[in-house]
């Protein structure tokens, strides 16, 4: 029933690909990590320097801060890696909606500790003065 010069397909028995991985979760300590690695990158200005600061600084205050549960504070330091990951980044690569996003979202991630809400106002200027914010 297939018109001429048309292979018929070929039936074939099923294949099952099975992958097994020994990755480990992601702990405080790896993101922390790829914050800095980020950080260490940007430099060259004041307001770098500043921003470099912060953000490290801020990291170390949430990933230390017993107030937070610790989906929060995961949510918290991954928030603060991916405005590290495009801070590094040359101006005309950012992508700055989700940046923007992410930063105001911060405030809210960390509502359960004035502690680091206080933290959050003192660095956020250096942040966001970097990103153009």
């Amino acid at each position: 029933m297939f018109p001429k010069g048309v292979a018929r397909p070929v039936s074939r028995p099923g294949t099952v690909i099975n992958i097994q991985t020994n990755l480990a979760p992601v702990t405080i300590g790896d993101v922390l990590g790829t914050i800095h690695s980020h950080a260490v990158n940007i430099g060259g200005s004041p307001a770098a320097d500043a921003f470099r600061e912060a953000i490290e600084q801020f990291a170390g205050l949430i990933a230390k801060d017993a107030s937070l549960a610790e989906e929060q504070r995961k949510e918290a330091l991954e928030n603060l890696e991916l405005v590290a990951q495009t801070a590094k980044l040359p101006l005309g690569q950012r992508v700055m909606g989700p940046v923007k996003a992410t930063i105001a979202a911060i405030p809210g991630v960390l509502a359960s500790s004035d502690h680091l809400l206080a933290a959050w106002h003192a660095h956020a200027p250096a942040i966001k003065t970097y990103l153009g914010l």
